[in-house]
């Protein structure tokens, strides 16, 4: 066989290659000589043999192996990453998050106001690290009851990261994805040095806990031999009490430790005011008025998600003013702990 031979030639003229009917996603046998050194499976998708045909660029493989690609990129999109590992290829990848936001506020709350100074004060002070001779890198923990919206801090700190900076975002939801970036940031900083990033850690407990590694790749990211410049890690727990004083007592580890309490009257009623306008609702009428008077006065001791869920099930489902309330109060007084009442004291069992 001649080995100059294009390989989009070569399949093009096998009509036994694939078969018409499959789907992109289905496999089908590879029928080209398997020796000429230019496939490297024997079973491939519709999917990968558009890609093999359109590739327009080599990539290496190993130290003697080389594969194609359609396209090269001297910098990726500024978005979401999860970050990724293919250990059977010993590969560092990142793939794109889809990720659907809410419309988000910018609430007149200390704490709110406070990180969000902070995080625009360290992008503009990258020259006075250096001249300290420090690591350009900000790590920030926050901690509060669940559902109080510290997502949406870190949304809306990601949001001007992307629209302002042109950064990127990675976001690590397990130890398989805490692994996978010390592998990937190595690479992204050998391709773009001074790209600006936001790292997130949500639920840093419970990564911990996931497994006896987790707390020395942390470490690493935190103060260790993996810190890099122009990033900002954020870390959110709801039980920072659990956490080992070998992450809250050092101050190069977490930069700021913040409790994001529950919102107080004005922050609820700014929410409740901007949500409701947003959703096409006249909030000037006397009427309109003065149920966000009562709105705010019941939720005294909600949560974001308590006061959201409090403003969808009247203004969306419909229920009374009055069963919302209850509702959501009850819920609250069981704090998440539901119990089995029906037929409680009757045997189960068969006679």
């Amino acid at each position: 066989m001649d080995m100059n031979v294009d390989l989009t030639e070569l399949i093009e003229e096998d009509d036994s290659y694939y078969d018409e009917t499959l789907g992109d996603e289905e496999e089908y046998s590879n029928t080209i000589n398997p020796n000429n050194g230019l496939v490297f499976s024997d079973k491939l998708t519709r999917k990968q043999d558009a890609e093999i045909k359109s590739a327009k660029h080599y990539t290496r493989i190993g130290s003697s192996t080389y594969g194609f690609v359609d396209d090269v990129v001297d910098e990726i999109p500024s978005s979401f990453y999860r970050p990724c590992w293919d250990s059977y290829n010993n590969k560092a990848y990142l793939e794109k998050l889809e990720i659907i936001q809410p419309k988000l506020y910018h609430l007149p709350d200390k704490v709110f106001e406070t990180v969000m100074n902070d995080i625009q004060h360290f992008w503009e002070s990258e020259e006075k690290y250096k001249a300290f001779g420090n690591v350009y890198k900000r790590n920030i923990l926050l901690y509060s009851v669940p559902g109080n919206g510290k997502t949406s801090i870190i949304n809306l700190l990601a949001k001007e990261l992307i629209e302002k900076y042109n950064g990127i975002i990675l976001v690590i939801n397990s130890f398989a994805e805490l692994f996978a970036y010390s592998k990937n940031i190595e690479r992204l900083r050998q391709i773009e040095p001074n790209r600006k990033i936001i790292t997130i850690v949500e639920d840093f407990d419970g990564i911990v806990n996931q497994n006896k590694d987790a707390e020395t790749f942390l470490l690493q990211i935190l103060d260790g031999n993996n810190q890099y410049s122009n990033v900002v890690t954020i870390a959110t727990t709801n039980y920072v009490e659990q956490l080992k004083p070998s992450f809250t007592d050092r101050p190069s580890r977490f930069n700021t430790i913040i409790e994001y309490k529950k919102p107080n009257a004005e922050v609820r009623r700014y929410y409740f005011e901007n949500k409701l306008k947003d959703s096409g609702i006249d909030i000037t009428t006397d009427e309109m008025k003065a149920q966000i008077d009562r709105l705010v006065k019941c939720s005294e001791g909600f949560t974001f998600d308590y006061c959201k869920e409090l403003l969808e099930l009247i203004f969306v489902m419909e229920y009374r003013e009055e069963e919302a309330i209850e509702r959501l109060v009850k819920a609250k007084e069981k704090r998440g702990k539901y119990t089995v009442t029906e037929n409680k004291d009757k045997t189960v069992g068969f006679n």
